[in-house]
């Protein structure tokens, strides 16, 4: 099977790898082994893991897609088939954190500090209005 990769997509995974000093095919098998492999729970990770689950975020395209959609449907020009795209990415955000939120809780617990402090600590704050929960700063 072959796949193409968005250039900019491609550009970061070669930027990425070179960082980490694989080839990009190794490190995109890295990448998707971790990304595919069904979820042990917070308790089975290293504090390691934790973090790295806890910081992954989406794609600035996710973003600039989902940002574009709330534009249309803050104007009221949202099609219905965007209307559905919109919900599909806000349940995507909905769940990753919720995950993320178990992945805060079960680190903040083996460091014996609050979820808050964690957050502060690792530059994430709460969110609202339409926004994720746990957005950098």
């Amino acid at each position: 099977m072959s796949l193409t990769l968005d250039p900019e997509i491609e550009t970061q995974v070669r930027r990425e790898a070179a960082r980490r000093g694989v080839s990009p095919q190794d490190f995109l098998r890295g990448t998707l082994n971790f990304a595919l492999s069904p979820d042990p729970g917070p308790a089975a990770l290293s504090a390691t893991e934790l973090q790295i689950r806890i910081c992954e975020g989406f794609t600035e395209a996710f973003w600039q897609t989902y940002r574009s959609l709330l534009q249309k449907r803050a104007a009221e020009t949202l099609t219905p088939e965007e209307q559905e795209q919109l919900i599909a990415l806000s349940d995507e955000i909905e769940e990753r954190d919720g995950q993320r939120l178990g992945y805060l809780t079960e680190l903040a617990r083996r460091r014996s500090v609050p979820v808050r402090t964690l957050m502060q600590q690792l530059g994430l704050r709460p969110e609202s209005h339409g926004r994720p929960l746990l957005a950098f700063s």
